[in-house]
């Protein structure tokens, strides 16, 4: 196995509590918009004085903002216009400790631009990977893919041997953590990231070249999209992005012992993956849209029905057979009862009436106690699958129904009979 020396952590028992955040911003929108928001647990080389002053790494922040972009390169400022050339920033200032920046892309004709909000609308830049990725370890050769593994996870917890930052033996507390997720299986397939594969007869995530070891509660840790891994000075580190007062305190910037079948690809898509969970959501701000899956169709909304049918009002006390007529009507329409009627009774009265209960599309329905022919009641129809239809037997009948079953197999209704109010 090809691993480097584990380096010590940059900075170990330094980091606040409760860190600034570092605040990324669209210049377009009036007032600008929150692109993404970092938590400041890098040290700032050229703060001398006690407090030291705490920043994000400006490499980190700008590759962020890239993928936001999808793909297309910019620069951060200190100031929203574009204009200001003294406020934009080099990469000689490393450490960003300003409460608030702007991302401007090169092209100055774009300044409108569109933001990835979902993970699946970012396109994969195939071939056009930021140069400092690619030159953090050499690529592996191809003399090396050659073994065949059946369980993933199991492959690479035995390639690995142990946690891959916190070098803790790999045991029952270790897992394969997928740099690209399962849940993300329709991504990868859509930018065809089975290329990057060690085995190139698997064309799914499940490929060791996709996952890594880590202890599992780190594991925990990089699913709630806490850090990230990002190259510095030839090896990858893990980068804190948000507030983990238990875990960055150790582990920020701490190198990772990455196997060199790993693909810097994948690496690349869990950074991306992380920063795009973490970006702010504004409903005037243009996103990429999510593109349609292959064989999936998008599902047309059903409208819905603003005025309820036109069911006339039957008065029970002034005309009882009208009732009567128009609740059998109402049970052969939708529920399908046949030739049952519900009885209606010449005169309200104020008495508890027993309880009725059906399900499906059953053909009886019978009174949990008692008889209910000569009772004022009232029924109500609802369903699991929706809200259809209500049927009120109280002073008047009368339905109020935004929505008819279509199919009576579908229906699981229960008519509750009780008192009237």
């Amino acid at each position: 196995m090809a691993f480097r020396p584990q380096s010590p952590p940059i900075n170990q028992n330094t980091l606040p509590n409760w860190p600034r955040n570092i605040d990324i911003k669209h210049p377009y929108y009036n007032p600008p918009l929150s692109l993404i928001c970092f938590s400041a647990y890098d040290v700032d080389p050229n703060s001398t004085d006690e407090p030291r002053r705490f920043g994000v790494d400006h490499r980190v922040a700008l590759d962020a903002c890239r993928i936001l972009a999808n793909n297309r390169d910019g620069f951060l400022s200190r100031v929203s216009r574009r204009n200001d050339l003294t406020a934009r920033l080099t990469l000689d200032e490393m450490v960003l400790t300003e409460s608030i920046y702007y991302y401007f892309l090169d092209d100055e004709s774009a300044a409108d631009y569109p933001i990835v909000n979902n993970f699946l609308a970012w396109t994969f830049p195939a071939g056009h990977i930021p140069t400092h990725w690619l030159q953090t370890r050499p690529r592996q050769s191809e003399d090396l893919r050659q073994s065949y593994w059946t369980i993933m996870s199991d492959a690479v917890i035995y390639r690995d041997g142990r946690c891959c930052l916190t070098s803790f033996k790999a045991d029952d507390s270790s897992d394969c953590a997928y740099l690209v997720p399962k849940d993300q299986a329709a991504w990868y397939e859509l930018n065809a990231m089975d290329v990057y594969n060690f085995n190139r007869d698997i064309h799914s995530v499940d490929d060791i070249s996709n996952g890594i070891c880590l202890r599992s509660d780190v594991h925990r840790c990089l699913e709630r999209r806490s850090f990230v891994p990002f190259p510095v000075d030839g090896s990858f580190v893990a980068h804190f992005i948000r507030r983990e007062p238990n875990y960055a305190d150790l582990l920020h910037r701490k190198e990772m012992l990455i196997h060199e079948i790993v693909s810097i690809e994948f690496l690349y898509a869990r950074f991306a993956l992380n920063v795009i969970s973490r970006v702010s959501q504004y409903p005037l701000m243009k996103t990429i849209p999510v593109p349609v899956l292959p064989g999936k169709k998008k599902k047309k909304k059903k409208a819905k029905l603003e005025q309820p049918l036109p069911i006339p009002n039957v008065a029970i006390k002034s005309e009882p057979v009208a009732a009567e007529l128009f609740a059998k009507r109402l049970k052969q329409t939708i529920f399908g009862f046949g030739d049952r009627t519900v009885s209606a009774p010449e005169q309200i009265q104020d008495a508890a009436a027993p309880k009725y209960s059906c399900q499906g599309p059953a053909r009886e329905m019978q009174p949990r106690c008692g008889n209910s022919n000569d009772r004022p009641f009232r029924f109500t129809w609802d369903s699991t699958f929706g809200n259809y239809s209500k049927v009120f037997f109280q002073g008047s009948f009368y339905l109020e129904a935004h929505k008819l079953a279509k199919k009576r197999h579908n229906e699981m209704a229960e008519f509750v009979q009780d008192e009237v109010v």
